[in-house]
């Protein structure tokens, strides 16, 4: 999880150079490169990472490569016809940015391989090395005033160096196939992973929808602002899923034992760890983010006296819905990301309607705030029933 951190912090950099070099307008046109690809990436990768993690069988590791890197191929043919249809500027963030997600989408598959072998001390420690190497491209591109699409240019190649490295690391495969075994282990995966893939699709899709609202509204500079301001999210997310991985187990066993028991099993000590922080931080987000953000970005970011409040809010929903995921995931209820994600969208639509073409930056960060609360009401009527079922189970 710490690499996880260090990349998205590494990213943020990316966003900084952005900022600096070109204002609002330039972080927006990154935000938006990365909110057109996200999703179809996250669809053309297949899931083959969880795949590889937890098939029962698990075909030989050149089947993955081998699709992923057939995806990355489409993916990145995609990107530079639609670049040859943009302005200059457009291309070359669009095409950097595919770079990008090309060599972190093949590094990804080498990584998975690190973690089935149990090598996490490789996987965690090539995290690290791909973060520096890429922050530390972005840190020249921002001292010495070059284009920020270096910055995303560096970040893909020390993504490629590190995935060469971690290609000459790993075993070589015991399980080997025939050409005919290598198409239907591939046509297993893909009917496998495409669910999963689609499902990824759409929460990333989600994640990434005010942006695009915003830039076809015109509203570069708005999405740009929104961009800065959402990393706030992104860190407290990344702290809410670390806190779920750690005691994940633990509460798995202690759902064990409640059926077991016959009782309703107690995960109140487990939320507190994310609500506590995210009720501590509430106040502290609104009053001080504006200017925190105009600090860091400059005056020209101006978030306006609500969108705190409302940042502020999302990150106690997230909380909480990690909270109600914590729990499901520990009663095996794994359909619920797609169920909720899925939900999401027509109360953003709804959002986006009514609040954008008032206030650009305002509707944007309330519709990751009407998401959040969606979210948060599906999973709550979805775990209601799933401990109600349990208690019959029981009795």
């Amino acid at each position: 999880m710490s690499g996880s951190v260090a990349r998205s912090a590494s990213q943020w950099l990316l966003l900084l150079a952005f900022t600096l070099t070109a204002g609002p307008a330039g972080s927006g046109m990154f935000a938006v490169a990365l909110g057109a690809t996200a999703p179809a990436v996250a669809l053309l990768e297949l899931a083959l990472r969880p795949l590889m993690q937890s098939l029962h069988y698990r075909p030989a590791f050149r089947v993955f490569l081998g699709l992923r890197l057939v995806a990355m191929g489409i993916f990145l043919s995609g990107c530079v016809a639609a670049g040859l249809l943009l302005e200059g500027p457009w291309r070359r963030v669009l095409v950097s940015v595919a770079l990008m997600k090309v060599a972190d989408s093949v590094l990804d598959i080498y990584t998975a391989r690190a973690l089935v072998e149990c090598r996490i001390n490789l996987a965690a420690g090539s995290a690290w090395i791909n973060a520096l190497l890429s922050s530390a491209g972005s840190l020249t591109v921002i001292a010495l005033g070059y284009p920020a699409e270096l910055a995303v240019i560096a970040s893909a190649a020390t993504s490629l160096v590190v995935a060469v490295y971690m290609a000459t690391r790993g075993s070589v495969d015991a399980l080997q196939h025939d050409k005919q075994g290598q198409v239907r282990a591939a046509r297993t995966l893909v009917m496998h992973g495409f669910p999963l893939a689609a499902a990824q699709a759409v929460v990333s899709l989600v994640a990434y929808a005010p942006v695009l609202i915003l830039s076809a509204n015109d509203h570069l500079e708005a999405a740009g602002i929104y961009a800065t301001v959402q990393y706030f999210v992104t860190f407290a997310n990344l702290y809410f899923m670390a806190s779920q991985q750690a005691v994940l187990g633990k509460v798995r066993h202690r759902v064990l034992a409640a059926i077991s028991s016959g009782a309703t099993p107690n995960f109140m000590p487990y939320w507190l760890t994310m609500l506590a922080p995210a009720l501590a931080a509430f106040p502290v987000l609104g009053i001080s983010l504006q200017p925190l953000v105009a600090l860091i970005y400059g005056p020209s970011f101006d978030t306006g006296a609500l969108v705190p409040w409302i940042v502020a809010c999302t990150i106690v929903g997230l909380a909480i819905e990690n909270c109600i995921i914590l729990a499901l995931l520990a009663m095996n209820r794994y359909s619920t990301q797609w169920i909720s994600a899925v939900a999401c969208l027509p109360a953003m639509a709804l959002v986006a309607i009514c609040l954008v073409p008032i206030n650009a930056l305002v509707g944007a960060s309330a519709m990751t705030a009407a998401a959040i609360l969606t979210r948060c009401l599906v999973l709550v009527a979805i775990l209601i029933p799933n401990l109600r079922e349990n208690e019959k189970r029981v009795s």
